[in-house]
């Protein structure tokens, strides 16, 4: 009987030991597999957050970390490409509104002397009435003139007004991209939730552990505590599974 008894403490503190390994060695891939990698995602959405888009992450492998990894790069370039192609476009429509608004102020000069000509040429026409209708008709063209130029004058105005509204969309544009910065933050915030709660599950299961050596020490002759104690640990496993699938 002292014999028996002897063999099954040795079991319970063996059993005691081992548990306490696994609970190390989950705790160690834990840190190693998820929250190291998520603490390198987050540094790296912080940089973008505040604008960096130079930044990549290094390759990871196959599993969610990895091709969250790539997603983000992905991403990045993405915007990184749209910031560059919104600068081209602004420098762009910049240059030709400089280039319409020089023409429609040559035009309203040439706009302004043509009108000018025309009452100089009404007043030549009423002092030389007696000329007859030869230069009726010519005063009569060159109202027409300046009535046709006062028109083109009009449609690079409403040419110019036209590239405003243009720029106002790129505007809007860059100001969607920057909510979707915004967002982007706002979920960079919710995987920082997600990493506290992995941390608290790893805590609780070396707490789980030890109050396991606990119970098996105290244990008599069934050690049924120490077997509920692994059933939680075994839970708290799942859940910190279901939370990697998450992030």
């Amino acid at each position: 009987v002292t014999q028996a008894e002897r063999n099954e403490s040795l079991a319970l503190w063996g059993g005691t030991l081992l548990t306490l390994l696994i609970c190390i060695g989950i705790g160690i891939a834990i840190n190693r597999l998820i929250v190291r990698p998520l603490g390198r995602v987050m540094t790296f959405v912080e940089h973008i957050g505040e604008g960096d888009l130079t930044g990549t992450l290094g390759e990871g492998g196959h599993n969610e970390i990895g091709r969250l990894k790539r997603t983000l790069n992905a991403m990045v370039a993405g915007l990184a490409d749209l910031a560059r192609t919104n600068r081209t476009a602004t420098s762009d429509l910049n240059a030709a509104a400089a280039e319409i608004r020089a023409s429609a102020q040559e035009q309203a000069a040439s706009v302004e002397e043509q009108f000018a000509a025309v009452q100089e040429t009404a007043a030549t026409v009423d002092e030389i009435t007696h000329s007859g209708a030869q230069i009726t008709k010519r005063a009569g063209e060159v109202i027409a003139t300046a009535q046709a130029t006062a028109q083109t004058s009009r449609q690079g105005l409403r040419a110019v007004a036209d590239t405003a509204r243009a720029m106002d969309a790129i505007r809007e544009q860059a100001e969607a991209v920057a909510g979707n910065i915004v967002t982007l933050s706002e979920k960079t915030q919710t995987i920082g939730d997600i990493i506290e709660t992995v941390n608290d599950i790893s805590e609780r299961t070396h707490l789980l552990a030890l109050n396991a050596a606990i119970e098996a020490a105290a244990a008599g002759e069934s050690g049924r505590s120490f077997a509920v104690v692994a059933s939680e640990m075994k839970l708290l496993a799942d859940q910190a599974k279901a939370a990697t699938l998450q992030v």
